[in-house]
């Protein structure tokens, strides 16, 4: 419709959400795909609104396929870009980014600095900011987690499992469950770790999206391998490498290899 009416900005509008849920679902070639040809549209038609929104897209699914290196550089980008635009909420989400690939590069100093300018940003904007307020709250929690500080990780992950459940953002809900369940089985806690755990596998269930639940089988391999059940550990294994294959057979070449060569694909294949 927005094609045959010649709507140039629901046609971005399109674009965008398209392409969030094309990479969400695991199409990550015909996500990004979508995304560039929006950010392509958006830059001839010098739309401001749309044009820093879609590099920090494009950031987030290098860093799904693992190429956490590009996906810093694409962030960084989509940083200026935001900042010559105007607008506040495509520069957060970019800084979150930015974060979230230097924490997997073990840059933890620029994933901090990173945070902290995107929780500065949320203080001057409230555009969708409690869905992006999500992303920053387990962000936050990864850090900490990798960084042994259990206690805070705990606090900004339970902060986002309560706002996720308040909002009904089932996505956040397993992500936010995750984090608590990986939290707790580093403090040997097996009860707390299955229960967080079991309920990130069930918000993933139905929820389509493998980016997501390939994450939750895998960590629920690692609670059944540390207590000994090897048949559900090589189970969970199983289905979250599957998730895994099926994303990279969706993805650009340089994706797919990004995946198939990654420490995760290696180590759930083991």
């Amino acid at each position: 419709m927005a094609i045959e009416t010649h709507d140039g900005f629901h046609l971005l509008l399109v674009s965008f959400f398209q392409g969030l849920a094309l990479a969400n679902s695991g199409h990550l070639a015909d996500g990004l795909q979508t995304i560039e040809r929006g950010f392509d549209l958006a830059e001839k038609n010098y739309d401001l609104f749309w044009l820093g929104r879609f590099p920090n897209c494009r950031g987030w699914i290098h860093a799904e396929a693992f190429d956490h290196e590009t996906a810093l550089e694409l962030n960084r980008e989509a940083v200026v870009i935001s900042r010559e635009t105007g607008f506040l909420e495509p520069e957060a989400n970019s800084r979150i980014n930015l974060g979230i690939a230097a924490t997997q590069l073990g840059e933890f100093d620029l994933a901090r600095q990173s945070f902290l300018d995107a929780d500065d940003l949320f203080q001057r904007d409230e555009w969708f900011k409690w869905r992006y307020r999500l992303r920053l709250l387990c962000a936050w929690a990864d850090l900490l987690l990798k960084q042994g500080d259990c206690n805070g990780a705990r606090e900004k992950a339970s902060l986002g499992l309560e706002a996720a459940e308040q909002a009904g953002a089932r996505k956040y809900c397993a992500q936010s469950s995750l984090l608590l369940g990986r939290i707790a089985l580093t403090e040997d806690k097996i009860a707390d770790a299955e229960r967080y755990l079991t309920a990130a596998v069930d918000h993933t269930k139905d929820l389509q999206a493998p980016v997501m639940a390939w994450k939750t089988y895998a960590a629920l391999g690692d609670l059944h391998r540390a207590t000994h059940r090897d048949d559900e550990a090589r189970d969970d294994y199983g289905a979250a490498r599957q998730l895994l294959l099926l994303m990279a057979e969706q993805s650009p070449e340089p994706l797919r290899k990004s995946i198939l060569a990654s420490e995760e694909a290696r180590t759930l294949g083991a």
